[in-house]
């Protein structure tokens, strides 16, 4: 695994430009500012680490009263997935990664969002924000040429099964008084087929044996 060369760095900046264009047409950015937020937006919340394992979720949060600038290629974070001490609710997959998945370095994770604009609630982004972010997206995970991405939203898993996925498979899951599908496969990232699981986000509610049971059906164990 190695950190950004100096051609990935300019595409990188190239991507914060195209990010800054996307808010700029973004509903989200409309409801920040008729409510006086500054939301803006984030890239990424770790150092840029190829051939790693890849974490993805929704979208990055925001906290009341808190401003939040537009992240820029200078400001990607420096300190790594593992020293890192707000991870938030991520903690928790902590203990999962070293059960499940070992051979991936937690000080070299990378997390990402597939949509990259702030919101209090995931419900505000709407579909053409979506939308706007998907080409940056995909082009960031193909500058990363991540060994395995591990999915932590269902919008992305429909996104990849529609779209991107050059294998798909699902399990079922039951759980107290309902049933949950997760998933692995593979996405055509380039010429190569990179493996990538779902499982709920660590805020799921989730009983442990069922979230084992997710994430060694993920990691094939």
């Amino acid at each position: 695994m190695i950190k950004i060369s100096m051609s990935h760095n300019l595409e990188l900046a190239s991507l914060y430009k195209k990010l800054e264009d996307a808010f700029a047409k973004s509903n989200i950015k409309v409801i920040a500012e008729s409510n006086k937020y500054e939301w803006n937006y984030s890239l990424l919340a770790t150092p840029f680490y190829k051939n790693s394992l890849v974490v993805v979720g929704f979208n990055f949060g925001t906290i009341e009263n808190q401003v939040y600038q537009k992240q820029q290629v200078d400001d990607v974070p420096t300190e790594n997935w593992s020293e890192q001490k707000d991870l938030g609710s991520l903690i928790r997959i902590k203990k999962y990664l070293n059960d499940y998945c070992p051979e991936y370095n937690q000080e070299q994770i990378v997390q990402t969002n597939y949509c990259f604009f702030r919101s209090k609630a995931e419900d505000q982004i709407s579909e053409n924000d979506i939308k706007l972010c998907q080409p940056i997206f995909n082009r960031l995970i193909e500058l990363l040429d991540p060994k395995f991405i591990l999915c932590l939203s269902s919008k992305l898993l429909g996104y990849i099964e529609k779209e991107r996925s050059s294998e798909f498979t699902t399990k079922e899951i039951n759980l107290s008084k309902r049933k949950i599908l997760i998933a692995r496969g593979h996405l055509k990232i380039n010429s190569r087929d990179v493996p990538f699981g779902y499982i709920p986000h660590p805020n799921y509610p989730m009983k442990k044996e069922s979230r084992q049971e997710a994430w060694k059906f993920v990691f094939n164990k």
